[in-house]
Parts: structure tokens; C-alpha cells; sequence
């Protein structure tokens, strides 16, 4: 069982990154990402910015771990662990 923590904080875009050379195409991440933000390509995973919710389903659900938090860019936190909105 994993714990998922949504990253609300995250403002870069996209707030998912796919490492490519990881990825073997497996679709869970797809299957799995509750607004069908995440398509996918013969070779290239790509996140919609616009309707990510940023609820991080699909990172436990790569078996190779090839999904990260883009965290270039972060809200300030508020002291208590999530972003000031």
C-alpha cells in the first residue's frame, strides 16, 4: 500500500515529469490519473497542465519509477506544510 500525498505546491508546468529513458509505455499511469490529463505516445508520456490536480495517483503506479514531481517551481510555504494560496 503506498501513501499518496497530493503536491498542491507545484506550480511548474508540467507539475509531472516522465523520464523517458525509464519508461517502458506500460499505460498504468494513464489508467490510473483520475482527470485522463496523461497521454501517451508510441514514445512520449505527456501531463495537461491545465487539468492535472496535482494528486500524484500516477507515481506510485509506474513499476519503474520513471514519474517525478517537477519541482522547478514551488508556492512559499505556509508553515504548515502546504503552499500558500
Amino acid at each position: 500500500m503506498y501513501k499518496i500525498k497530493a503536491r498542491l505546491d507545484i506550480t511548474a508546468d508540467p507539475p509531472v515529469l516522465a523520464e523517458m529513458k525509464q519508461c517502458d509505455l506500460c499505460g498504468a499511469c494513464v489508467g490510473i490519473c483520475p482527470p485522463n490529463c496523461i497521454t501517451m505516445t508510441e514514445r512520449l508520456i505527456s501531463v495537461d497542465t491545465d487539468e492535472c490536480i496535482k494528486c500524484g495517483f500516477c507515481l506510485p503506479a509506474c513499476p519503474v519509477g520513471a514519474l517525478s514531481w517537477n519541482e522547478i517551481q514551488i508556492k512559499p510555504s505556509n508553515g504548515n506544510g502546504q503552499g500558500v494560496q
